[in-house]
């Protein structure tokens, strides 16, 4: 795959725990590739019964999104691989929401890790199988937290892509 800019780009996506050096995890076609990868966006409805009238609706606002990502992991092209989905399960299970990015860099906001369950088939002779199975469900990250971090992760990644020169910016 090729990005916008022409450059060669592996990283699918990445789930980070904001303010952490080792608290992220990669889908890659050398890692972890997802084949499918599912949005589904809810919009909240409260529903209100009423005597000889239909019920009455009223929009709430919008629900929080969930993602499936269903892929696989070859053992065979990198024996390290069969431990990836330990690593994110260990990542999930302090607790904490991540931020979604995706390869093409839009910033997809605060996800949690909602369940992580992987099938491993035709196995090596010493019991390590060569191919994983997994589906990966993310719930969005809802709340006022949400919406500070998100903007203050997009702010950084905005100076990051700056380019570094000499001259300062401001105007005086």
């Amino acid at each position: 795959m090729t990005s916008a800019n022409g450059q060669q780009s592996m990283i699918m996506m990445t789930l980070s725990l904001p303010g952490t050096q080792e608290g992220y995890f990669h889908f890659s076609i050398s890692t972890a590739a997802y084949e499918d990868l599912t949005i589904s966006d809810n919009y909240r409805w409260a529903t209100q019964d009423r005597i000889s009238y239909l019920p009455a609706t009223q929009y709430l606002g919008p629900g929080l999104s969930t993602i499936a990502l269903k892929g696989v992991i070859f053992t065979e092209l990198n024996k390290d691989s069969y431990f990836l989905l330990d690593r994110l399960r260990n990542l999930a299970s302090k607790g904490k929401p991540f931020v979604l990015t995706s390869g093409t860099g839009k910033l997809h906001g605060l996800y949690l890790v909602e369940s992580l369950t992987d099938q491993q088939s035709v196995f090596f002779s010493d019991g390590l199988p060569r191919k994983i199975s997994f589906t990966i469900n993310l719930k969005q990250f809802g709340g006022e937290v949400c919406q500070q971090s998100t903007v203050q992760v997009q702010k950084k990644r905005e100076q990051l892509a700056q380019p570094k020169s000499g001259k300062s910016n401001k105007s005086s």
